[in-house]
């Protein structure tokens, strides 16, 4: 009776590292997601939207000749160059597959599904004010949980961005 008591706790031991990373692995997308760009003030804009695998990085160069390299982190938000400056450029990795570019003009809307997106992805989007400024990027993930939907509205104030996880 012994032996089969060690036995069960050394295997409870090894077993406890496994469990663990089956725990913290992401969980498959069984639905895609639903993603809509809004554009609420009067001139056009563009959406470039990208689906990235993760871990991945970014690139950032911004018009007063700033660049660096960012990892795209857990979680959702966007980011703005600051005052009185855009990114020239918003580079993502060569993995990244282009989901599509969107033109929006004046208190336009477009709604675009995103299929069969990879397990633990993110999802990257540049707002451009026109082709060459980048007014701000998105990314979004919902880390071990499947991202359903996501929405980026550009307005007079800038750029917002609601998601939601499951």
């Amino acid at each position: 009776m012994r032996k089969v008591g060690v036995v069960v706790v050394v295997l409870l031991v090894l077993s406890a590292g496994c469990l663990d990373s089956v725990i913290d692995a992401p969980a498959d997308q069984e639905v895609p997601v639903e993603f809509v760009a809004e554009n609420l003030v009067d001139d056009k804009t563009f959406f470039k939207v990208y689906v990235v695998d993760l871990p991945a990085n970014i690139t950032l160069r911004l018009s007063d000749g700033r660049q660096g390299t960012y990892p795209i982190g857990e979680g959702v938000g966007p980011s703005s160059p600051g005052d009185n400056r855009t990114f020239t450029k918003v580079e993502v990795p060569e993995s990244a597959r282009l989901h599509g570019n969107f033109t929006l003009g004046a208190n336009e809307t477009v709604n675009s599904s995103i299929e069969d997106p990879p397990r633990g992805f993110a999802i990257v989007v540049t707002v451009h004010r026109d082709k060459k400024e980048i007014i701000s990027y998105v990314t979004a993930n919902c880390d071990d949980l499947p991202l359903i939907g996501l929405k980026v509205t550009r307005h007079s104030e800038g750029v917002s961005v609601v998601h939601s996880c499951t």
